[in-house]
C-alpha cells in the first residue's frame, strides 16, 4: 500500500479518535484541528442506516474505508441490543467519485456489512469484475446498485449483477463496454428490477431490449439516452411487455432515423402511465406521432422535444390537452410559433416550466 494512503488512514483514525474540539469552524488548517470523540455523524443519512462519503472521496482510500466501516458499526451497536450484530444498521452507502477505493474496499464492505441494500459506485474507476462479483455474493440483499462511469469492470464482468435476484434499481450509464452475453445474464436473473439506467451503452441494440421487456415487466423507469442502436422495434417490444412504464428517454444525438413515430405508436398503445418522457434529438417524429402519444398517455407531466425539427403547431394543439403537463421542452423546435403557445397556455394550466 502506498505511504499516502497509509497516511490518510491514520489523519482519518485520528479525527475519529480525538476529543471534542471547539475550533470547528476554523476552515484553513479543519483536518489538523477537527475533532471526534465519537463517530461523525455528519456524514451519514437521513435515519443514521446510510453511509454518504462521497464528499470524502479526496482522503479516502481502502484503508481508510475499512476503518470508517468498522467505526460506524461500533458506534451503533452502543443503541442496539447487544446479543444483535452491528452490521445490520448499515443499509446503504455512497462511495461516488472514490478514485482510491478498489476491489480491497469492497471486500471490506461486503465483510462487515453483509445486509447492505444500497451501494452507489459510481466513478470507482478501479474496481473490477472481482469486486463486484464478492460484492453481490456477500451482500445478498442488494436492491439498488449503481455502476456508472465504472470502466474498470470488463464487459463480461458485469454478468455478475445478474446475481443479486431482488435488485430493483441498476444504473449503468456510460459502461459501454458490457457485453450482450452481460446484459442476458443481468435481464435474466434481475427479474424484479423497476429501474434502470442505460444511457450511453453504445453496444445495446433491440434484441437486449427484448430481452429485458420479456424479463423485467416491472420496469418503471428506464434511460436509454444515445443508446443509438435501439429503434422502433426495441421501444414496440418495450411497450408490450411493460405496461406500467412512468419515465422513458429515448434521446439520442446521432442516428436519429431509427426511432419514428412507430415508437410514439407503440407507447400511447402500450404504456398508459407514462407521467415523463425524453424524445430530445428524435427528428424523424411527427405531429402524427405526437398525437398518437398523447391520445394513448393522459398523465403526462414533462415533455422534452428538443431538436425535433418535424413537430409543429399541431402537436402544440394536442399536447395542449395534456392538463397535467408541468414542464415542456421544445428548444430548436422552430416550427412552433405564438399560436402554438397560445394552445398551451389554454390547455395546460399546470405547466410551470417551458423552455423554447
Amino acid at each position: 500500500m502506498k505511504g499516502e494512503d497509509l497516511n490518510d488512514c491514520k489523519q482519518w483514525d485520528g479525527i475519529i479518535k480525538r476529543s471534542n474540539s471547539e475550533n470547528f469552524a476554523q476552515p484553513k488548517n479543519r483536518l489538523k484541528i477537527l475533532a471526534f470523540d465519537k463517530f461523525p455523524l455528519e456524514i451519514c443519512r437521513g435515519d443514521e442506516k446510510h453511509l454518504d462519503l462521497s464528499v470524502w472521496t479526496l482522503l479516502l482510500s481502502d484503508e481508510c474505508l475499512k476503518c470508517i466501516i468498522n467505526k460506524f458499526t461500533y458506534h451503533f451497536e452502543q443503541d442496539v441490543d447487544q446479543s444483535k450484530n452491528s452490521s445490520v444498521c448499515l443499509r446503504g452507502i455512497n462511495l461516488s467519485g472514490g478514485e482510491k477505493v478498489s476491489d480491497l474496499g469492497l471486500y471490506a464492505i461486503s465483510h462487515v456489512c453483509p445486509n447492505l441494500s444500497i451501494c452507489n459506485l459510481e466513478n470507482v474507476f478501479q474496481i473490477t469484475k472481482k469486486g463486484l462479483l464478492y460484492l453481490v455474493k456477500a451482500c445478498p440483499l442488494l436492491t439498488h446498485i449503481t455502476l456508472s462511469g465504472c470502466l474498470g469492470i470488463s464487459g463480461s464482468g458485469f454478468a455478475a449483477v445478474g446475481q443479486s435476484k431482488g435488485l430493483q434499481s441498476l444504473k449503468v450509464s456510460g459502461c459501454n463496454q458490457i457485453t450482450t452475453g452481460s446484459f442476458m445474464k443481468i435481464f435474466m436473473g434481475c427479474n424484479q428490477l423497476e429501474e434502470i439506467d442505460l444511457s450511453y451503452c453504445s453496444l445495446i441494440t433491440d434484441h437486449e431490449i427484448k430481452l429485458m421487456s420479456e424479463n423485467c415487466i416491472k420496469l418503471t423507469h428506464i434511460n436509454l439516452k444515445n443508446c443509438c442502436q435501439v429503434s422502433d422495434a426495441g421501444i414496440v417490444y418495450l411497450s408490450e411487455k411493460c405496461k406500467i412504464l412512468a419515465f422513458i428517454s429515448i434521446a439520442r444525438n446521432s442516428m436519429a432515423s431509427r426511432v419514428s413515430d412507430v415508437a410514439l405508436l407503440a407507447l400511447g398503445g402500450g404504456c398508459k402511465y407514462i407521467t415523463s418522457i425524453n424524445l430530445s434529438g428524435c427528428e424523424m417524429i411527427t405531429d402524427a406521432g405526437i398525437s398518437w402519444l398523447t391520445a394513448g398517455c393522459k398523465n403526462l407531466q414533462s415533455i422534452n422535444l428538443s431538436n425535433c425539427s418535424k413537430v409543429t403547431n399541431g402537436s402544440m394543439r394536442n399536447i395542449g390537452e395534456c392538463s397535467l403537463l408541468r414542464k415542456l421542452v421544445i428548444t430548436n423546435v422552430n416550427k412552433v410559433s405564438d399560436l402554438g403557445l397560445r394552445c398551451l397556455a389554454e390547455g395546460c394550466p399546470a405547466l410551470e416550466y417551458l423552455d423554447g
